[in-house]
């Protein structure tokens, strides 16, 4: 953990790399919200056309029900698209709330160190348990030059909050601020 908290150069590689994948994902929505926009404008729009011939029917030989129902229609597609547009308008919202600065993720990494060393064996053990979502080794073919098996871990952490250092004694202290787990209280007799 030591090596992560001073080496900013692998934070700053993977804030990048996340920064960038929700950056991507940010213009693919934006897109889509504008063609969405642009389809309301157009149903909008033919609506209005619609409610002027519906005006001007009186002088013309033009089947009211018709364009009642046309309109209605009309109504309806443009209720579904103002909801997409704003699914995706929040969808994009959350994504640009998550992209993260590198500075944090280093600060973040100093205060679990210092947290880390005072753990017992045990806290750390379930400590880590609330950090790693899921881990991945892939075995490479052949070997190293020392003749012995190599690969790569691959690790999916869940999503954390900020850790704040003042509020944290143990493993079971940072689950329960963190509400991953009941607090002791209202857990009905749960020994931490």
């Amino acid at each position: 953990m030591k090596f992560l908290a001073t080496e900013p150069r692998i934070i700053e590689g993977v804030v990048e790399n996340a920064t960038k994948e929700h950056r991507e994902k940010v213009k693919v929505l934006v897109a889509k919200k504008k063609i969405l926009q642009d389809r309301l404008l157009k149903v909008d729009k033919k609506a209005k056309n619609l409610l002027e011939v519906l005006e001007e029917g009186s002088n013309r030989n033009v089947d009211d029900g018709y364009i009642v129902k046309e309109i209605f229609n009309l109504d309806i597609q443009a209720g579904q698209l103002k909801r997409e547009i704003e699914a995706i308008g929040f969808e994009a919202n959350e994504l640009e709330n998550k992209i993260i600065s590198a500075d944090i993720i280093r600060d973040n990494f100093r205060v679990f160190k210092d947290v880390y060393d005072y753990l017992t064996s045990d806290e750390k053990y379930d400590l880590l348990h609330l950090f790693i979502k899921k881990i991945v080794y892939f075995e490479e073919a052949g070997a190293d030059k020392d003749g012995k098996k190599t690969g790569k871990i691959k690790m999916d952490l869940w999503e954390l909050p900020p850790i704040n250092p003042s509020k944290l004694d143990s493993a079971i202290d940072f689950a329960e601020s963190a509400i991953w787990l009941p607090s002791a209280d209202s857990n009905h007799g749960h020994a931490g």
